[in-house]
């Protein structure tokens, strides 16, 4: 099936509502997930891959599909419109991916604990988003905010430098990037 960048599109990654972001996530310059469009079928596709904090690798995603490389540890859990990677041990749910059908909001639904690779923590909850911050029991920075610009602006919407930041109910449309993190290993926050 061939895929090409997804210029369109609404994508619920870790609570935040991304329309038409070619780069939800950047660290360090280099984009934590990317999203594609199936030119078939229309399907809205992700890819990213996972590891643990110590950069072990986990499992690799191209296009919802998922191969994992630690067989040992996690399983993939694969039904009609969802997908999950889960360690095995604790039943703790490392991604999950959700096809919505047509209508709603959003085609796709990502939720999944990235580290990138300083070992920055980004977790993508299903209903918020925390960067550089483990849980915790502060309330959001920035809540239920919508920040858009014309299509296509090559400007990014949150900038965040050697710090944490925890986002609830926010929605980023026709930024050339979300997030765009500066994190080194020598100003870890969590």
């Amino acid at each position: 099936m061939p895929w090409v960048a997804a210029e369109q599109y609404k994508a619920l990654i870790g609570g935040i509502l991304y329309r038409n972001v070619p780069q939800p996530i950047v660290c360090n310059g280099k984009s934590l997930l990317s999203l594609t469009r199936n030119t078939e079928t229309g399907q809205l596709g992700v890819s990213m891959d996972l590891f643990q904090q110590d950069r072990a690798p986990i499992a690799s995603i191209t296009n919802n599909l998922i191969i994992l490389e630690n067989t040992a540890d996690y399983i993939a859990l694969e039904g009609r419109n969802r997908t999950a990677v889960v360690h095995k041990q604790s039943g703790r749910i490392w991604c999950d991916l959700r096809l919505t059908p047509g209508g709603k909001q959003y085609e796709l639904s990502v939720a999944c604990l990235l580290f990138a690779e300083s070992g920055y923590p980004v977790l993508l909850h299903p209903d918020r988003s925390k960067f550089g911050t483990a849980n915790d029991d502060k309330p959001p920075n920035i809540s239920l905010l919508t920040l858009t610009t014309a299509a296509s602006s090559r400007a990014g919407a949150i900038g965040l430098q050697d710090d944490a930041l925890y986002l609830l109910g926010i929605a980023i449309e026709n930024f050339h990037i979300g997030v765009d993190i500066t994190h080194s290993k020598n100003n870890e926050s969590n």
